[in-house]
């Protein structure tokens, strides 16, 4: 499992470097050079903190399915406000060590979860954690469309139905939400339709 939340330090230096290239244009300098050596300031990596804070600390995780062991002693740092990448091939464990952050892998019987996953002082596989408090913080976007066999505005509210949201931050919540989304046109007029007959990507 290949994981990097950040650059090298020697890319560092060169981000360094460039964006004082950057900070040296002369008005000699034709436009077009000026341009790029602009929109390098502007880059990710000039502004990516290179010592965040942890916001979970997986640390030694062994994961089963009955007696076959798919996760091995996984230790990683998972930055906060950063984005940590998982790349490998398909079936290596990206998805099922996904899986064991928000505890979902507890849905599959015969499962089994070893080590520690810490977020804000608690060990998430803690039998006392309240699951469906943790995936309130920790939510899962999968590959394809997995709607509830509600309707297309039963499924945006879902959530806020489970948190007891008033029914008028409700309407205007999935109102903004499909919009973000840039699916309120599409819907706007079927929101009681079943979310299963949405267009498919």
């Amino acid at each position: 499992m290949d994981t990097r939340l950040n650059k090298s330090q020697e890319a560092a230096s060169s981000d360094s470097d460039l964006s004082r290239t950057a900070n040296d244009v002369t008005a000699g300098t034709p436009a077009t050079e000026a341009i790029k050596r602009r929109v390098v300031e502007t880059t990710t990596a000039k502004y990516l903190n290179r010592e965040p804070d942890i916001k979970i600390h997986v640390k030694n995780v062994n994961f089963y399915y009955g007696v076959k062991q798919a996760l091995y002693d996984v230790t990683l740092p998972i930055a906060e406000l950063q984005v940590t990448a998982l790349i490998g091939p398909s079936g290596c464990g990206k998805t099922t060590f996904l899986r064991t952050l928000n505890r979902m892998n507890d849905l599959i019987p015969g499962t089994r979860t070893e080590g520690e996953a810490i977020m804000d002082g608690r060990n998430i596989y803690d039998p006392a954690v309240d699951v469906v408090s943790l995936r309130e913080r920790i939510g899962m976007i999968f590959q394809r469309p997995n709607p509830f066999r509600k309707s297309i505005f039963d499924n945006v509210a879902y959530g806020l139905h489970v948190q007891k949201k008033r029914r008028h931050v409700i309407q205007e919540t999935v109102e903004r939400s499909l919009k973000e989304a840039a699916l309120w046109d599409e819907v706007k007029d079927r929101l009681k339709a079943p979310a299963l007959g949405l267009s498919a990507p």
